[in-house]
């Protein structure tokens, strides 16, 4: 039973109002709405998620304060949300009021596998792979959770690239496929901003890990998507042996970890 059904929306909106920082702009429960950084519901719009996910096993990594986690469970599916820190003060108070059964879990992607956690018939893998130092293989691990529908979400370089002094140049064809680097705090004075590549380069991780993209769009400036769904028929474009994805997905080089902000 939700909290609300015993609170009223003034002091559930006081609640709300209270945490410090929301990332998710978002209706946490009916009529009280969180002062976040940005509004996913276009994003949302975008995914072209069914309404009713009824008996659907859905994963979300990197969830944040929770807006598509709790979507998803409204639209009746059974959500993980995995993070790679504690749930936010947004994410537990929405889980609260909401009277949520939704299970969060804290761990780093390069260590999820079918064998902790089984698959999944939708994976959202939504805002993590720029802060990823190895994305190609933050996409091999979605996949291999995946057995049904993925998308992911990330910042890309179609409306152009981040100059070394700042400011912008045009990424004059949008065929290549591509990806810039950021050493240092070039994307946003944000250190935790590794990678971004282009729709097409998108496109093509995606399906290299055997998957089939039915969506690839820029739905916002800055920003790419890409719905693709599980395709295991489909022959390995550049791996010798269709075992690839079992046998080299969740290796992690020796001597190399990701930034501690992701551990």
């Amino acid at each position: 039973m939700s909290t609300t059904s015993t609170m009223s929306a003034e002091e559930a909106q006081r609640l709300v109002d209270a945490v410090p920082h929301w990332h998710h702009r978002t209706e946490v429960v009916p009529g009280v709405f969180s002062r976040g950084a940005y509004d996913p519901r276009p994003m949302l719009d975008q995914m072209g998620l069914p309404e009713d996910l009824t008996g659907v096993r859905a994963l979300d990594i990197g969830c944040n304060d929770g807006f598509f986690t709790f979507e998803l469970e409204r639209r009746g599916a059974d959500v993980l949300a995995v993070d790679h820190s504690s749930p936010t003060a947004g994410f537990a108070l929405t889980h609260r009021l909401r009277g949520s059964k939704v299970e969060h879990r804290r761990d780093n992607i390069y260590d999820m596998t079918p064998a902790r956690y089984g698959r999944f018939d939708l994976v959202l893998f939504l805002g993590v792979l720029y802060h990823l130092r190895h994305p190609l293989l933050g996409i091999d691990i979605a996949s291999l959770l995946c057995d049904g529908t993925l998308v992911v979400e990330t910042h890309g370089l179609d409306d152009g690239f981040v100059l070394p002094e700042g400011g912008m140049t045009e990424l004059t064809d949008p065929r290549l496929q591509i990806m810039q680097f950021y050493p240092g705090k070039e994307l946003s004075g944000d250190e935790s901003n590794w990678w971004a590549p282009s729709l097409s380069c998108l496109s093509s991780m995606v399906e290299t890990a055997l998957m089939r993209v039915r969506i690839a769009r820029i739905w916002h400036p800055g920003r790419i998507l890409v719905v693709a769904d599980s395709a295991p028929e489909t022959e390995p474009i550049h791996y010798p042996s269709g075992s690839w994805i079992a046998d080299s997905c969740c290796y992690f080089p020796p001597g190399i970890a990701p930034r501690p902000e992701l551990t």
